[in-house]
C-alpha cells in the first residue's frame, strides 16, 4: 500500500535523523498518517497487538518530561520538548511485544 500526503508518496524508508527541530505544532493529519504507516509495519507472528497513543497536549508532555526526570534522576532531561508524541505500546502477555515496540 502506498500512502500519500498532498498527492505525493510519503516514504518513511528514506527517512533521515533530524535534530534541527522547530516549534511548529504537528497537524492532526500528519500524526494520523504516521500512525497509519506504523500500522503497516511487520509485527511478531503478524499479531499486530500494538496500540498507538498520540499526545499533543503541551501540558501532558511536560508532565511526562517531569516524570522521566525523576525516574532517570536527570534534571536536564527534556525529550527535546516535542510538540507531539506517538507512544507505541503492546499487550502485556504478547511474547513478541518488546520486539514490536
Amino acid at each position: 500500500m502506498e500512502i500519500e500526503r498532498d498527492g505525493k508518496p510519503f516514504n518513511l524508508v528514506a527517512r533521515r535523523i533530524i535534530r534541527n527541530f522547530n516549534n511548529k505544532r504537528i497537524d492532526k493529519a500528519t500524526l494520523e498518517l504516521l500512525v497509519e504507516c506504523g500500522l503497516h509495519a511487520p509485527s511478531g507472528m503478524g499479531k499486530d497487538l500494538w496500540h498507538f497513543t498520540i499526545i499533543n497536549s503541551e501540558e501532558l508532555i511536560n508532565e511526562l518530561i517531569m516524570i522521566m526526570r525523576k525516574l532517570l534522576n536527570n534534571d536536564n532531561y527534556t525529550m527535546y520538548y516535542p510538540k507531539a508524541l506517538i507512544i507505541v505500546s503492546n499487550e502485556v502477555d504478547n511474547y513478541h511485544g518488546m520486539e514490536d515496540n
